[in-house]
C-alpha cells in the first residue's frame, strides 16, 4: 500500500477573502517547472529553501493587485496559494484566441517531479474536451472527485500518454473550478492531492471556488492588459514603418531633383573646356546625390559620333 504524507491539508485559514500567500521579497512566488527542469534536484531544493527565506505573508486579493496586470506573476500567485500548503498538483487552463483551452501554468510539491509537470503542461485538454477543468469551462460548474478511481482517471484522460502521465502523479482526490471572469468562463483551475491527505472535501471545493473569484478577475485584466499593449505596439510599429517610408519616398525626390538639375547645368554647357570645369564638382555632387560609389560622363566627339 502507497504511503501517504500527513501534510495538514484543511482549507481554515486559507480562503481568499482572509487567506494569505506567501510571497518572496521583489520576486515572483516560485519558479516554474520549466525553470527548473534543467537543474539537479539538489540546486532546486537549495533555491526553494532560498527562496522561503524571507518570504512574507500578504493577503491573497493584495497579491493579485501587487501583480500589477503582470499575467505571468499573477499565474504563479494563483498556483502559490495552492501548492505546497493545500495540494499537491495544480493547473491551470486558459481559453485562448480560438476558444480552445490551453494548459498555462502547472505547480507541484515536489521538485524532483519537474519533468513530469513538464509532460502535464503540455498534454492540455485533448480533443473533445476530456479533461475535468475542461469541462468544468465547458458547462461553468466545479467538480469535486473525493476518490479518483481507475475509471475516472481513464475518463479525465485523452489519450495513452496522457493517461499515463496523470497515472505517474499518483492523484486521490482532485477538484476543477472555472475562472469565471465579467460573466464568462477564461479558464479553469485544476487542483490535486496525491500524497496530502486527507483527500479533498466539500471544504476544500469551498476553498477552491472562494480562490477562483478573484483570480479570474485578475487573469482576465492581466490577458486583456496584454493584448492592448500588443495591439498598441502594432500600432506604433506600422506609425513608425508609413513614417520610414514617408521619409525615403522624400529622400527619392529629392535626390531626383538633384539629379534633374545637373543634367540641365550640363545640357546648357557647350564647350569642352567648360565641361571639363564642372566634371568633377558636379559628378562629385551627382554621386553623392544618388549614394553611388562612381559616376561617369560621357560627351561626343567635335569629330565623329564616338562617345569619350
Amino acid at each position: 500500500m502507497r504511503s501517504k504524507s500527513s501534510h495538514p491539508a484543511g482549507a481554515a485559514g486559507a480562503r481568499h477573502a482572509g487567506g494569505v500567500i506567501h510571497v518572496r521579497p521583489g520576486t515572483a512566488p516560485a519558479a516554474t517547472a520549466k525553470e527548473l527542469a534543467h537543474l539537479p534536484q539538489s540546486e532546486r531544493a537549495a533555491r526553494a529553501l532560498e527562496q522561503d527565506r524571507g518570504a512574507r505573508e500578504v493577503p491573497i486579493d493584495r497579491a493579485f493587485l501587487e501583480a500589477a496586470l503582470d499575467l505571468r506573476r499573477t499565474l504563479r500567485i494563483l498556483v502559490s496559494a495552492v501548492v505546497p500548503r493545500f495540494a499537491d498538483w495544480c493547473f491551470v487552463d486558459l481559453i485562448d484566441g480560438d476558444g480552445v483551452p490551453r494548459r498555462v501554468e502547472v505547480a507541484h510539491a515536489d521538485p524532483s517531479k519537474a519533468s513530469l509537470a513538464q509532460e502535464i503542461l503540455a498534454s492540455g485538454s485533448g480533443p473533445g474536451w476530456a479533461t475535468p477543468g475542461a469541462q468544468a469551462i465547458r458547462d461553468r460548474a466545479p467538480r469535486l472527485y473525493r476518490e479518483l478511481t481507475n475509471e475516472l482517471i481513464e475518463w479525465a484522460t485523452h489519450d495513452e500518454r496522457h493517461l499515463a502521465v496523470l497515472r505517474a502523479i499518483k492523484p486521490s482526490s482532485l477538484i476543477a473550478v472555472p475562472l469565471v471572469a465579467r460573466d464568462r468562463a477564461i479558464g479553469a483551475l485544476t487542483i490535486v492531492r496525491s500524497e496530502m491527505v486527507p483527500g479533498l472535501d466539500e471544504q476544500a471545493l469551498v476553498f477552491a471556488k472562494e480562490l477562483a473569484v478573484p483570480a479570474a478577475l485578475a487573469l482576465d485584466n492581466a490577458r486583456w492588459y496584454q493584448a492592448e499593449h500588443a495591439a498598441r505596439c502594432t500600432a506604433q510599429e506600422l506609425v513608425d514603418r508609413e513614417r520610414a517610408d514617408l521619409l525615403e519616398a522624400e529622400k527619392a525626390q529629392l535626390r531626383l531633383r538633384r539629379i534633374e538639375s545637373v543634367a540641365g547645368s550640363l545640357s546648357g554647357i557647350l564647350s569642352p573646356s567648360a565641361i571639363a570645369q564642372l566634371r568633377n564638382a558636379e559628378l562629385a555632387q551627382t554621386a553623392e546625390a544618388l549614394n553611388a560609389q562612381l559616376a561617369a560622363l560621357r560627351v561626343l566627339q567635335v569629330a565623329g559620333a564616338a562617345l569619350r
